[in-house]
């Protein structure tokens, strides 16, 4: 049996798509091993991801907020398949 805090982040990255229960428990593990300040900047970014990354809802590019939300609009890009 795991520590609370410990199965509660085991719970929380098992939801992430790709990671079953043993590679989330890992991933915890592994952060509990290293120094707390790694822990503390991963959650620093997590914290700050969605309000540092727009997201165009008709071209789902990826961009800083400071940018237009879809600086690709005007172009078309056709691909040949032969």
């Amino acid at each position: 049996m795991l520590p609370d805090a410990l199965q509660k982040l085991v719970e929380s990255l098992s939801q992430l798509s790709g990671v079953g229960s043993r590679t989330a428990e890992r991933y915890a593990l592994n952060l509990l091993n290293r120094p707390a300040e790694v822990a503390k900047d991963i959650a620093s970014k997590l914290d700050n991801l969605h309000s540092g990354v727009n997201r165009c809802a008709k071209t789902f590019v990826f961009t800083e907020p400071d940018q237009d939300i879809s600086p690709h609009t005007k172009t078309i890009a056709v691909i040949n398949g032969r």
